[in-house]
């Protein structure tokens, strides 16, 4: 027997209902004469429904049964909906009837390599589930939105598609608002999609529809993670737990309900709680073979316990050439950085290619190699890629990476403020577990609770302390030795800017230093390698190591020192600097060695870190400038108006205005400083035009009047 399929079906009743006769319609399709009245026939009597393919001979009494017993007993074996069958309808099935009947309603018969178990994805779609969404979308696209949503209610499951999202409630039954609640993950608000699945999780509770409820929990548990709420985590997640009797068949819900379980208590300090869930996560991976996804998720959890080692040994099994973001941080903090790469050129050009994961995992590379001016490039970014529930984890890592550049250059003041400021913000997120993580960093001594705290990253800051208070060998060998053995070198590299002495005391201790060769030539660990902050919104001013030089410059070396200080490339064009300075002198060669010559001479530099060779300028000094300081803050503000904390934004908005003491560039005259004004002049206006809309205009003028 011929199968068709059902476009060809709903084309024959597309025709018949324009008045086109069975053998006219017959003649142009192609088709036998019977077949077209027979499906004909069949519309007639039950609609688009009598159209579609049969996979199940349904019996309406045994379907609804063994739907409802297995609603209300979610953790039901095979043999006990035969037992029950038998004894409450007096009906005889087979064991492998009722597990087609199962898999036709999506209680089983799972798809393994799905990506969640919530999703449509995990469920096995069938050709009649294919007909069911062909004839709907059919309907959709002319309009009939009843009609349509009377066919998807009819099905037994609903795969993901965009007609649930914009079909209305009052037309939906349960199972398709839950389907549609389901689909909306990732694409609302997190807050809200856990509101609305509370809402029907309760609904489906009092139907005694105990599977869907545990679905929908799960679901809220999923979007409580992005907003932090431990305790609304552990309620729901205990409630979950007393509706499973005994041993859910779909382990991929108990996982991710433990992943959720297990973060919950991390956040909240408990490690004990915390790692017992993290140990049932282990045990369903090794009984279940389960897809790289949930590898992941285990990772996911590992890191919210702090522990990469273990993380890391959960990433090191998923295959090569399939890109997640947990991952990329996880190689990251370890410092295995040709993993980082793999990744990353894994993702390309796609859209997780400009991922805030991708750019804080480059920001953490650069740094470990030493490129600051990289290092403030793509930890901006980051910040500005973020989702709005990302935020506050970014908003804490960033303040810590712009800390650490602050240490590298010798600016120890601004470190210890921003610091100051990072700990204000988690104290008001409650965000406790990163309080934890400060505290180690701010406080003057070590606590005993927190020397005995089982987190692995609470404890390599208390290492990391205690060889800053101590200086001795053995703690600074203890300290490199934890951090490898824990794969935490990535992120000591950071961390330990914070603490330069510990390195300057490391190599008098020839002691092997686990780091690239670049990241021990920043300035905080060689004195030979100067750092000059440049700051230019007003009258020039220059910081060696973070204090003051008292220096006279000409308006075109001015120029010059800021045009260095704006430039990343540590290689420069010699062509480009004469266009812009000397274009029509006859020996433009001997202004720019003059030029060299008197810099260095007032700066205090070595010829070795900045001189010609052939036709480049080799400049191996690192700056930092007020505008970089002025962006970062910017950015900050705008990440934290995205959060809803207008008063933290406000103080970071006139903290950045603060910056700006008078015009830039002041009788300068040059192609590269007219642009620069322009440009730095243009972002200002913007930023200021920014701060009144959300806030208005109070102490505007007070901070840029100058500069206009």
């Amino acid at each position: 027997m011929m199968h068709y399929p059902i476009d060809k079906k709903i084309e024959v009743i597309e025709l018949y209902k324009k008045c086109k006769s069975i053998r006219e319609i017959s003649k142009n399709l192609n088709l036998n004469y019977p077949t077209v009245w027979r499906w004909i026939k069949k519309y007639n009597e039950k609609g688009f429904e009598g159209i579609k393919r049969k996979e199940v001979d349904k019996n309406p009494l045994i379907f609804k049964y063994i739907f409802e017993f297995k609603q209300k007993n979610p953790d039901a074996t095979l043999k006990e909906i035969q037992k029950n069958l038998k004894k409450d309808r007096g009906i005889s099935l087979s064991l492998k009837k009722i597990w087609k009947i199962l898999k036709y309603q999506g209680f089983s018969g799972f798809n393994k390599n799905s990506t969640d178990s919530l999703f449509s994805d995990c469920t096995p779609s069938t050709k009649e589930t294919k007909d069911y969404i062909k004839i709907a979308e059919h309907l959709f696209k002319n309009g009939n939105i009843k009609e349509c949503a009377r066919i998807l209610n009819l099905m037994p499951f609903c795969p993901e598609n965009e007609m649930l999202t914009q079909i209305p409630d009052k037309y939906l039954n349960l199972e398709r608002k839950i389907d549609r609640l389901l689909s909306l993950y990732g694409k609302i608000p997190y807050s809200k999609l856990a509101r609305k699945a509370e809402f029907l999780r309760k609904k489906a509770l009092s139907s005694s529809r105990i599977y869907d409820s545990i679905r929908l929990g799960v679901l809220e548990v999923k979007c409580l993670e992005w907003t932090y709420d431990a305790e609304n985590i552990i309620r729901v997640g205990k409630e979950i737990e007393r509706q499973i009797k005994r041993n859910l068949k779909d382990k991929r819900l108990l996982f991710e309900l433990f992943i959720g379980m297990g973060k919950a208590y991390a956040i909240l300090n408990d490690y004990k709680k915390a790692i017992e869930y993290a140990n049932k996560c282990e045990k369903i991976l090794k009984n279940l073979k389960y897809g790289d996804i949930y590898r992941t998720g285990l990772a996911s959890l590992y890191t919210y316990l702090e522990d990469n080692r273990r993380a890391w040994r959960c990433v090191k099994k998923i295959e090569r050439d399939v890109f997640y973001y947990t991952p990329l941080i996880v190689y990251a903090v370890s410092g295995d950085f040709k993993q980082v790469d793999k990744l990353i050129r894994y993702a390309g050009d796609k859209e997780i290619g400009v991922s805030s994961g991708i750019f804080l995992s480059r920001a953490i590379k650069f740094l470990a190699r030493g490129n600051l001016k990289k290092v403030e490039h793509y930890a901006k970014e980051s910040l500005a890629k973020a989702k709005r529930f990302e935020l506050p984890g970014y908003i804490y890592s960033l303040n810590l990476i712009f800390a650490a550049i602050y240490s590298a250059m010798g600016m120890e003041k601004e470190k210890e403020k921003i610091l100051e400021k990072a700990l204000k913000f988690v104290k008001k997120q409650k965000m406790t577990h990163y309080e934890n993580l400060l505290k180690p960093i701010l406080e003057e001594k070590i606590s005993d609770c927190m020397e005995k705290n089982r987190f692995p990253r609470i404890r390599l800051y208390c290492f990391l302390k205690k060889a800053s208070l101590s200086l001795k060998k053995d703690d600074i060998k203890k300290l490199f030795s934890f951090a490898k053995k824990q794969k935490m070198l990535g992120i000591l590299c950071r961390d330990i800017l914070l603490f330069p002495e510990i390195i300057r005391k490391a190599i008098q201790y020839r002691i092997e230093i686990p780091f690239n060769r670049k990241f021990l030539q920043l300035p905080c660990f060689n004195e030979n390698i100067p750092s000059l902050q440049i700051k230019f919104l007003g009258s020039l001013r220059v910081y060696k190591r973070g204090k003051e030089i008292k220096v006279k410059l000409t308006p075109k070396e001015k120029s010059f020192l800021i045009f260095l200080s704006l430039n990343s490339q540590k290689i420069i064009s010699k062509i480009k600097i004469i266009e812009n300075y000397w274009e029509h002198k006859k020996n433009p060669d001997q202004y720019l060695y003059n030029m060299l010559f008197n810099l260095r001479k007032k700066l205090g530099i070595s010829p070795y870190l900045l001189y010609l060779k052939k036709n480049y300028l080799y400049n191996k000094i690192i700056f930092y400038t007020d505008w970089d300081e002025f962006q970062n803050r910017i950015v900050n503000a705008h990440a934290l108006l995205k959060m809803g904390e207008k008063g933290f934004a406000r103080r970071v908005f006139l903290d950045a205005f603060k910056l700006i003491r008078g015009k830039p560039f002041e009788r300068m005259y040059d192609r590269l400083s007219e642009d620069m004004r322009d440009k730095i002049m243009a972002v200002i206006r913007e930023e200021i035009e920014n701060y009144e809309k959300n806030f208005g205009s109070f102490k505007i003028e007070k901070f840029c009047k100058l500069f206009f």
